[in-house]
Protein backbone atom coordinates (compact mmCIF):
# COMPACT_ATOMS: atom_id res chain seq x y z
CA UNK A 1 0.00 0.00 0.00
CA UNK A 2 1.35 3.73 -0.76
CA UNK A 3 1.54 6.27 1.78
CA UNK A 4 -1.29 8.26 -0.44
CA UNK A 5 -3.59 5.69 0.32
CA UNK A 6 -2.57 5.35 3.86
CA UNK A 7 -3.73 9.41 3.79
CA UNK A 8 -6.68 8.44 2.31
CA UNK A 9 -7.66 5.92 4.26
CA UNK A 10 -7.99 8.05 7.05
CA UNK A 11 -10.25 10.07 5.50
CA UNK A 12 -12.18 6.80 5.10
CA UNK A 13 -12.05 6.21 8.89
CA UNK A 14 -13.25 9.26 10.00
CA UNK A 15 -16.56 9.02 7.41
CA UNK A 16 -16.91 5.71 8.65
CA UNK A 17 -17.75 7.36 12.26
CA UNK A 18 -21.50 7.27 11.80
CA UNK A 19 -21.97 3.73 10.72
CA UNK A 20 -20.16 2.91 14.22
CA UNK A 21 -22.08 5.60 16.09
CA UNK A 22 -25.44 3.77 15.07
CA UNK A 23 -23.50 0.33 16.80
CA UNK A 24 -22.40 -1.20 13.24
CA UNK A 25 -18.86 -3.40 13.57
CA UNK A 26 -16.55 -1.81 11.53
CA UNK A 27 -13.30 -4.20 10.54
CA UNK A 28 -10.43 -2.32 10.52
CA UNK A 29 -7.72 -4.81 10.03
CA UNK A 30 -4.76 -4.76 7.89
CA UNK A 31 -6.44 -7.15 5.96
CA UNK A 32 -9.31 -5.05 4.95
CA UNK A 33 -7.05 -2.37 4.41
CA UNK A 34 -5.68 -4.37 1.96
CA UNK A 35 -8.73 -5.59 0.60
CA UNK A 36 -9.89 -2.53 -0.14
CA UNK A 37 -6.74 -1.04 -1.27
CA UNK A 38 -6.43 -4.35 -4.00
CA UNK A 39 -10.41 -3.00 -4.41
CA UNK A 40 -9.30 0.53 -5.45
CA UNK A 41 -6.24 0.05 -7.42
CA UNK A 42 -7.47 -3.24 -9.78
CA UNK A 43 -10.82 -3.63 -9.41
CA UNK A 44 -10.76 -7.02 -8.97
CA UNK A 45 -12.48 -7.84 -5.58
CA UNK A 46 -15.26 -6.96 -3.44
CA UNK A 47 -14.57 -5.63 -0.10
CA UNK A 48 -16.56 -7.30 2.99
CA UNK A 49 -19.92 -5.58 3.82
CA UNK A 50 -18.10 -4.66 7.36
CA UNK A 51 -14.98 -3.33 5.79
CA UNK A 52 -14.69 0.20 7.30
CA UNK A 53 -12.67 1.16 4.75
CA UNK A 54 -15.21 0.59 2.04
CA UNK A 55 -17.95 2.31 4.71
CA UNK A 56 -15.92 5.28 4.58
CA UNK A 57 -15.25 5.30 0.90
CA UNK A 58 -19.46 5.43 0.42
CA UNK A 59 -20.34 7.92 2.82
CA UNK A 60 -17.13 10.01 1.42
CA UNK A 61 -18.88 9.84 -1.86
CA UNK A 62 -22.23 10.71 -0.89
CA UNK A 63 -20.50 14.04 0.85
CA UNK A 64 -18.38 14.91 -2.03
CA UNK A 65 -21.60 14.73 -4.21
CA UNK A 66 -23.76 16.74 -1.90
CA UNK A 67 -20.79 19.27 -1.88
CA UNK A 68 -20.75 18.72 -5.68
CA UNK A 69 -24.39 19.91 -5.84
CA UNK A 70 -23.76 23.11 -3.40
CA UNK A 71 -20.88 24.35 -5.22
CA UNK A 72 -23.39 24.34 -8.25
CA UNK A 73 -26.17 26.55 -7.16
CA UNK A 74 -25.55 30.55 -6.70
CA UNK A 75 -25.61 31.66 -3.92
CA UNK A 76 -23.40 28.69 -2.94
CA UNK A 77 -25.03 26.39 -0.22
CA UNK A 78 -21.22 25.79 1.46
CA UNK A 79 -18.33 27.59 1.55
CA UNK A 80 -15.09 27.19 0.14
CA UNK A 81 -13.63 26.76 3.45
CA UNK A 82 -15.74 24.50 4.70
CA UNK A 83 -14.98 21.35 2.49
CA UNK A 84 -11.92 19.60 3.66
CA UNK A 85 -8.60 20.70 2.42
CA UNK A 86 -7.76 17.38 1.11
CA UNK A 87 -11.24 16.92 -0.89
CA UNK A 88 -11.24 20.45 -2.69
CA UNK A 89 -9.37 19.05 -6.01
CA UNK A 90 -11.99 16.21 -5.71
CA UNK A 91 -14.70 18.49 -5.71
CA UNK A 92 -14.00 21.11 -8.02
CA UNK A 93 -13.13 18.53 -10.67
CA UNK A 94 -16.28 16.86 -9.82
CA UNK A 95 -18.39 20.44 -10.08
CA UNK A 96 -16.59 21.11 -13.29
CA UNK A 97 -17.78 17.98 -15.01
CA UNK A 98 -21.56 18.18 -13.71
CA UNK A 99 -21.89 22.07 -14.71
CA UNK A 100 -20.19 20.66 -18.28
CA UNK A 101 -23.13 17.51 -18.20
CA UNK A 102 -25.65 20.32 -17.88
CA UNK A 103 -28.06 21.54 -20.42
CA UNK A 104 -27.35 25.00 -21.24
Amino acid sequence: MTAKWRRKAEIYRRYARSAEATGFVCDWSENAAEEMYSFESTGKSTPARDNGYAIGKGWLDVQIASWIDDVLHWPPLVRWDEIDEDLRGQVKRGAMAAARRRPA
